[in-house]
């Protein structure tokens, strides 16, 4: 009986046993994908600020499919123009804490960070996903400048890790 116990409680555990490959996140990357997507998209060096608390996403204790969630907000900061991010913008958004399967992306904290936000209706959306491409917490200046290049249509080539 021992025996069985230990086999089933290795396959419940070894079933569990995956993990979200995703690439290490970057801005160049996210500029590259945005400015090739069908959508428009800004990007905003800014502050992220929720009208309420975050939406709590319910534990289920399960290994499944988690559902994603969306809180209504406002993004201030700057817009990334032809001289760099000077355009202020002030910004109802939906921010989407996007999930696969059941992992989610956090909701914004309060810091200064890099976002790639989508222009869509009735506002702007911020997708918040699991493996961080379209939010950038506390950017380095390199960053932003390599940003800054491709947008102007210097070099633009995503890291390589």
């Amino acid at each position: 009986m021992k025996q069985v116990f230990g086999l089933m409680t290795a396959l419940l555990i070894c079933g569990q046993a995956q993990a979200l490959s995703c690439m290490r996140p970057d801005p160049v990357a996210s500029y590259i994908n945005a400015s090739e997507a069908s959508d428009v998209y800004y990007v905003i060096l800014g502050q992220v600020t929720l009208d309420g608390p975050a939406p709590v996403r319910p534990d289920t204790g399960t290994f499944h499919e988690a559902p994603d969630l969306t809180a209504s907000g406002r993004v201030t900061g700057k817009a990334l123009g032809p001289q760099g991010f000077q355009k202020s913008v002030n910004l109802r958004v939906d921010v989407t804490s996007m999930c696969a399967g059941p992992w989610c992306g956090d909701f914004p904290g309060q810091e200064r960070a890099l976002i790639f936000v989508k222009q869509s209706q009735p506002r702007a959306v911020i997708q918040m996903d699991p493996c961080g491409t379209q939010y950038f917490s506390k950017p380095a200046p390199e960053m932003l400048a390599d940003v800054e290049m491709c947008h102007r249509g210097g070099a633009c080539e995503p890291a390589e890790f």
